[in-house]
């Protein structure tokens, strides 16, 4: 990527200096051989890309100058505070309303900030919003887990796409990193809290819905290409283009994300220890977390037979990452048809201690979604009453050549595979009988299937044909001695163990209904319920209710009950696992460091919260908030429950056995406080904003995980019509992982940190016809070597190292 990229770009560069001379006709000339001398895929879309930009371009006649065009950018100082905080939103009720009077706990980023703040995919932008944390580099299956108001886990976060579902349907975990960009972002709304009543099955701990530029743009026309390259062979590069001619807007984005990501054994050497010194010079590890023996990767590969798949294990460090994002949509009249892609693959030895891992570059993680959707929306031409018909086919799948190369894996390539898909038909019905009443009510119907994850294989899942027919075993039980030191493996079938495969097949159906009501000017009142029956699980109850007291402009007052479910996914309810690493001839018994059994008959988990919110703006630049909030959960789900003796099969003897179970519940209460402010000087804008969110409770009357008590973060955007400088700051206190230590019976932890961020851009060049921005981009300014918790079993670090100074700098060229 390194020098290819590099010519790349100055090539890119050089391509739109010769188009704003001659043409975008005479310039395709100039394409053809460049498709010839990049033969990689992701520099094919890149380039295409560019091209469709360039036939644009021609189209809407836009190489005309103005020289008025200086005048007409966006300016941060051009607006009021109060036009910064409420910004307009549909998520929060499916209605178009100022975040002030949304009868939720939301947050809304407009495209300008976040360009000034240099998010370019929805990870960076969810990290800045209170009461979320993100555990990064903390999973070797997901990388970042995902914490909202004490609730873990990226599946309880639901993301939409111009509200469609963009997240599994299954509602089995995501991994959410580079892979969900913001290139083509016209704002995205962000809802604290639960969303049940709305939209149903996973909407649990909150929602987040890209509002993509083409939705709600009445003249749109645009097209932009943006690339930027940074430390540790980082890329990131997209495009965005569309118009709207009559009746018919169309648009078209992508992004490719690659990175080499950096060599934590060098930055973090105490950590990697045992890495440095014994896995890199001598080829030793530890066989087990659960017993501490010593022994050779090439040991393992011998002892593996022919179940070994692929070249031998590397002993280098390699932990590269790639994602891809693609979105398009047309629409004509009250018709639109869109397509969503995102994709994102990163090392499988994520938040693994050293000893039990290897850093393979082919052990990796992938994982895919697809949304293909159309929506049919009719107006009563007294504008009153109106229909919305959405039909959506998704799909979710792990990648067949997803592999771990650690000691689960008895040291081999563990193979695993997973997919799911959706049919949904949804339609949905709103009446204002008058300016003080409206009613929304809507009904589904969803189809679903899925093969819920495997266990670790010994060889990639083939799509072409059932799980059944392929011969797949469970590692250290393919046929082959787990280890014969100095002898040659024979396969033997009895050391066999075959995995079971379920395929899924069940449906969901629903209705909701919401009234929102204005009986005086100072009173806003919302009460929605939705019941949805699953064939899986039965039946599920939801309901709403939100009261807004709106004294004057300068005052709201918010008193917020919702309900929420969470069901078991089928990853949590069919999963299977185990590593076998001995067998007992005389009783015909295998013995696994692990093995988990199904749990078929676990039941949603039931959250209810409440919560009080208020907002005062002291003065036109100065406003200030806070809330708080008392969420109970019931009816948990834990992962890695003990499994009774009798779960296992006859022949399996395992050191763990664990399954999924429901047990316990969880109480977590918190609040925040906030400011924003916005002054200016000599022409420049300096919109500043805080937040100090505090967060405690528990879990079966256990400490919370994955969550710090004290969290502040801040800000301040510095922007004037050519440049943008903003730096912004996260700290976190102290957050308990799920590991425990073994000695003290404790959990790990990790210290308090502060970590800085700071972003730019440049207007260097602005005409109608093109613009020309430098961009630049710092995380981790201060290069602070701070950490985050890890999240899974035993064979974690206990707290994970993240990254140094990151610093990239690129272009954005907008047509």
């Amino acid at each position: 990527m390194s020098i290819d990229f590099v010519i790349f770009n100055v090539q890119t560069w050089c391509i739109f200096l010769i188009f704003r001379h001659i043409g975008s006709k005479t310039l395709l000339n100039y394409l053809m051989p460049f498709f010839d001398f990049y033969p990689k895929l992701t520099h094919k879309y890149l380039a295409f890309g560019v091209m469709f930009l360039c036939l644009l371009h021609e189209h809407k006649i836009l190489a005309q100058s103005n020289p008025k065009a200086d005048n007409e950018v966006f300016e941060l100082f051009d607006v009021s505070l109060d036009d910064l905080l409420n910004i307009g939103m549909v998520s929060a009720s499916k209605k178009k309303q100022s975040v002030a009077d949304a009868p939720a706990t939301a947050y809304v980023f407009s495209q300008e900030q976040i360009r000034n703040r240099g998010y370019t995919n929805l990870s960076e932008l969810i990290e800045d919003v209170p009461e979320i944390e993100i555990q990064r580099n903390s999973n070797p299956e997901y990388r970042n887990i995902t914490t909202v108001r004490g609730i873990s886990g990226n599946e309880k976060l639901l993301i939409l796409l111009n509200g469609v579902r963009f997240t599994p349907a299954t509602g089995d975990g995501y991994t959410l990193a580079s892979n969900f960009s913001l290139a083509n972002a016209k704002r995205v709304e962000v809802i604290i809290g639960p969303a049940s009543a709305l939209y149903g099955v996973d909407a649990f701990s909150g929602i987040v819905n890209i509002i993509t530029r083409s939705q709600e743009n009445s003249n749109y026309k645009e097209a932009e290409v943006a690339t930027s390259y940074g430390q540790f062979s980082s890329s990131n590069n997209s495009f965005t283009a569309g118009a709207k001619t009559g009746k018919l807007t169309y648009s078209i984005s992508g992004n490719y994300y690659s990175s080499a990501e950096p060599n934590y054994n060098v930055f973090n050497p105490e950590q990697f220890n045992w890495y440095n010194n014994q896995t890199r010079n001598n080829g030793l590890i530890v066989e087990s977390p659960y017993y501490q023996k010593i022994n050779s990767l090439s040991s393992f590969e011998k002892g593996a037979g022919n179940s070994f798949n692929g070249t031998s294990l590397s002993r280098g460090f390699e932990m590269p990452t790639k994602s891809h994002y693609f979105n398009a949509d047309i629409s004509y009249s009250n018709f639109t048809i869109g397509y969503a892609r995102h994709y994102e693959s990163h090392s499988s030895a994520y938040g693994i201690d050293p000893r039990f891992t290897s850093y393979d570059a082919t052990s990796t993680i992938g994982q895919k979604q697809e949304v293909v959707y159309g929506k049919h929306k009719f107006t009563s031409f007294n504008k009153k009453w109106g229909l919305e018909s959405v039909f959506t086919q998704s799909t979710y799948e792990t990648n067949p050549e997803s592999n771990f190369a650690n000691a689960s894996s008895r040291w081999q390539r563990g193979y695993i595979y997973s997919n799911g898909q959706s049919s949904k038909v949804e339609e949905q019905f709103y009446y204002d009988f008058s300016s003080k009443i409206s009613v929304l009510a809507g009904a589904l119907y969803e189809n679903l299937s899925a093969l819920p994850r495997t266990g670790l294989t010994q060889k990639p899942f083939d799509r072409s044909q059932p799980g059944s027919l392929q011969e797949l075993y469970f590692i250290g039980a393919a046929g082959y001695n787990p280890y014969l030191s100095g002898q040659t493996p024979v396969f033997n079938d009895s050391l066999t163990v075959k995995q079971n495969f379920y395929y899924l097949n069940y449906q969901n159906y629903g209705g909701f209904a919401q009234v929102q009501l204005t009986p005086w000017k100072v009173l806003e009142i919302t009460f929605g319920t939705r019941y949805d029956y699953n064939t899986r699980f039965g039946g599920n109850f939801n309901p709403r209710a939100g009261f807004v007291f709106l004294p004057n402009k300068k005052f709201r007052f918010k008193v917020l009950y919702g309900e929420a479910y969470l069901a078991p996914s089928p990853k949590k309810a069919y999963e299977q696992a185990g590593s076998f690493y001995s067998y007992d001839a005389k009783t015909g018994t295998l013995v696994a460091d692990f093995f988990r059994t199904p749990n078929v008959n676990l039941k949603p988990e039931k959250l209810r919260e409440l919560e009080a919110n208020t907002s005062y703006m002291i003065t036109p630049n100065i406003s200030i908030g806070a809330n708080g909030f008392y969420t109970r959960i019931e009816n948990l789900i834990d992962q890695f429950a003990q499994a009774p003796a009798s779960a296992s099969p006859k022949n399996i003897k395992a050191t763990r056995l664990e399954t999924s179970v429901n047990q316990g519940s969880s109480e977590i209460y918190g609040g925040t406080a906030k400011v924003n402010m916005l002054n200016k000087w000599m022409g420049i804008s300096f919109n500043w904003f805080a937040s100090f969110s505090y967060i405690d409770g528990n879990i079966n009357q256990q400490p919370l995980l994955l969550t710090a008590k004290n969290t502040a973060k801040g800000g301040v955007e510095i922007s004037h019509k050519r440049f943008a400088i903003t730096p912004r700051f996260i700290y976190r206190s102290a957050s308990l992982s799920t590991q425990k230590q073994v000695l003290s019976d404790t959990y790990y932890s990790n210290d308090a940190y502060v970590v800085v961020h700071l972003s730019a851009n440049f207007l260097i060049l602005n005409k109608e016809a093109f613009k020309l921005r430098l961009t630049a981009k710092i995380n981790n300014l201060t290069n602070n070597k701070y950490y985050n918790v890890f999240a899974g079993n035993d064979e974690g670090m206990g707290f994970t190292p993240q990254d140094p100074t990151r610093a990239s700098g690129g272009i954005t060229m907008e047509f």
